[in-house]
């Protein structure tokens, strides 16, 4: 061959090399990151320890699997696919804090590029900190979805900082999603792997490596053996042993029908409550080994389930960890959980429970029972029992002549003031934007809403009254003494107190209680737009969306156009002229507007906003949600 041929092939080989790297770099790159590449880079399904996951249990169960498999414990993370990401993927770029966030859907795979959530901006090279990640694994589905990405250290996930919120097709940070101090980014690389796997997965194993993690699950979502216990013994068994033989006694697995109620509840309390491991040996055993914990099991064998008491106390310092940090963080002063989702922390704590026979299983089936007349939509929004979300729940065990009669409620029969949860179990704590009923059983008591300033069930459905109010008739009724109370709280709605002088979990809760229908229906509305305004200019994302959205509740204010993670001065005027148009607007004369600091003329006292103001609890809140 000559040398111009050669000099020809040579020429022919690199434009063909020119041209499949083109092809590489311009392709859809999504075609280049496969799901076996993905694979390896995230947390995967591996069953041990005898899981055989929840499509073993199909076959036989085909009704309690479908029923499992439309509720929520289901979808508490899965892998990203077109079946599983709400999210809106092809929405604009967006901006919140400084940083940048580009949401993209490549084929069948999801991409962000976006600010390096671990690194440092540098305004004058933007681009410098920008990284380009696929989307691996998502959570939750309900109200709100997170997003996970690879991070290239073995298995550890980092969280897209911006995330779903279904209930208003919108992308929220993490600031307004999360009850946290304003103005504080912080990374939550590794949070998956090293939390979220505990209660988002079933059997799940954080195994720390030298540069990451190999975290494995049985299984992706809440399922069948969480509750159920490892089924490989009961296939085994029912598999080899003839129909007619097979013995519930001897079957292996775990049916927390049959168990008794405390035993029963515990298999929830897992996941929803506060727990620590005893030892740093079960710590590590459970970070590589998954919990020592199986239903049917004393859950405290293995697991301290955390109060605020003295032994919780001496363990947090034993660990290195502050004792009042943590506490704050989940409790009440007085020990009540205040946090959504540690609903076991509650119940453990009521009488019912202590004394009686309340269990989860009281109220919630975690079945869809067949006659059940609601479509699995609508059973699987809490789960509850087809009637339990009205007395029948306490009617269980109290007698109805004796407690659903206005004799001991003083309202009216078949009236929200009547029902026995909304004065037992308050909207009192605090979960992913909104307020949520407390599962310790407590009787409304002013007292302890002065020592604690957890709103009590009373003062959060007549918000319109002040404590003082709330005693004096308790006192009639159920000759409950009253506490010494200051001139604020003799005088003034307990709610516009709150509001004004909480801390932001206060404000939280009480500004979703202000857009709940039986407190608007027995508190009226004419006077909240000042307070659900005010909420509108908190520091706390979160609390300016609770405001925002309980004012959008009250008649005149369904089409407000609000931005409350805009800019700032956006969010002010919008608010000043909403604030004007209220104040020029004709309303009904108070007897007392005062009460619910309105001026003489009706508008909003000034005087009264400026010193109460004054006293707000600023000190920094998370609530570990």
């Amino acid at each position: 061959m000559k040398l111009s041929d050669k000099f020809a092939v040579f020429l022919v080989l690199c434009l063909v090399a020119a041209a499949l790297y083109g092809a590489w770099v311009w392709y859809p790159r999504e075609q280049r990151v496969s799901e076996l590449t993905l694979a390896d880079h995230r947390p995967v399904e591996v069953l041990v320890d005898g899981y055989v996951s929840s499509a073993e249990c199909q076959s036989c169960h085909p009704r309690n699997f479908a029923s499992w498999h439309a509720s929520y414990h289901r979808t508490m993370t899965r892998v990203a696919s077109p079946q599983t990401v709400h999210g809106d993927f092809a929405a604009p770029p967006m901006t919140f804090d400084g940083r940048y966030y580009e949401l993209q859907r490549r084929g069948d795979q999801y991409w962000t590029v976006m600010d390096d959530p671990d690194g440092e901006l540098d305004p004058a090279e933007p681009m410098a900190s920008r990284i380009e990640r696929p989307i691996a694994l998502v959570t939750g589905s309900h109200h709100l979805q997170l997003y996970w990405y690879p991070t290239g250290q073995s298995r550890v996930l980092g969280l897209l900082p911006v995330h779903y919120f279904k209930d208003d097709k919108k992308w929220l940070p993490t600031s307004a999603t999360m009850l946290r101090p304003p103005d504080e980014f912080s990374s939550d690389t590794g949070r998956w792997n090293s939390r979220c796997i505990q209660c988002h997965t079933t059997h799940g194993r954080t195994r720390p490596e030298e540069d990451g993690a190999d975290s494995q699950v049985a299984e992706f979502g809440i399922s069948c053996e969480a509750c159920h216990g490892p089924a490989a013994a009961h296939v085994t068994y029912r598999r080899t042993t003839p129909n007619g033989d097979a013995s519930r006694s001897e079957d292996p697995i775990v049916n927390p029908a049959l168990l008794a109620p405390k035993t029963a509840s515990q298999i929830c309390g897992l996941c929803h409550s506060y727990t620590l491991a005893r030892t740093r040996e079960s710590e590590q055993h459970e970070i590589e080994h998954g919990f020592h914990y199986r239903p049917g099991q004393q859950l405290t064998d293995s697991l301290i389930l955390v109060k605020r008491d003295l032994p919780t106390r001496k363990h947090l310092q034993s660990i290195g960890i502050d004792p009042e940090v943590h506490f704050d963080e989940r409790f009440w002063s007085d020990g009540m959980v205040r946090v959504a989702g540690r609903e076991y922390n509650g119940m453990v704590g009521s009488p019912c429970h202590l004394r009686g026979e309340m269990s989860c299983m009281s109220c919630h089936a975690m079945h869809k029972p067949d006659d059940d007349p609601r479509s699995l939509d609508a059973w699987a929004d809490h789960q509850l029992k087809h009637d339990r979300d009205s007395d029948h729940a306490c009617l269980q065990c109290h007698t109805a002549d004796q407690y659903a009669v206005p004799a001991h409620t003083h309202h009216a029969a078949g009236s929200q003031g009547s029902r026995c949860y909304n004065c037992h179990m308050p909207n009192t704590n605090y979960g992913l934007l909104r307020a949520l009923r407390s599962h310790q059983i407590e009787s409304p008591n002013v007292a302890v809403s002065v020592q604690t300033g957890r709103p009590n069930g009373c003062n959060l459905c007549h918000l319109d009254k002040p404590l003082g109010w709330t005693a004096q008739l308790l006192k009639d009724w159920y000759g409950q003494q009253p506490p010494k109370l200051s001139d604020d709280d003799q005088k003034y709605s307990a709610a516009a107190v709150w509001v004004l002088t909480g801390d932001a979990g206060q404000r939280a809760i009480v500004g979703w209680n202000m857009g709940w229908q039986p407190a608007i229906e027995a508190s009226g509305t004419d006077w909240m737009p000042p307070l659900l305004l005010q909420l509108m200019q908190d520091s706390y994302d979160v609390v300016r969306h609770i405001g925002y959205r309980s004012l959008t509740l009250q008649p005149g204010f369904a089409d407000l156009n609000f931005d409350f993670v805009g800019p700032l001065a956006e969010r002010n005027k919008v608010i000043k002229e909403t604030l004007s148009s209220w104040q020029a607007a004709a309303r009904s004369p108070r007897e007392t507007p005062e009460m619910v600091l309105l001026d003489a003329s009706g508008g909003r006292s000034q005087k009264l906003y400026d010193r109460l103001l004054v006293r707000r609890n600023r000190r920094p809140v998370v609530l570990q949600e």
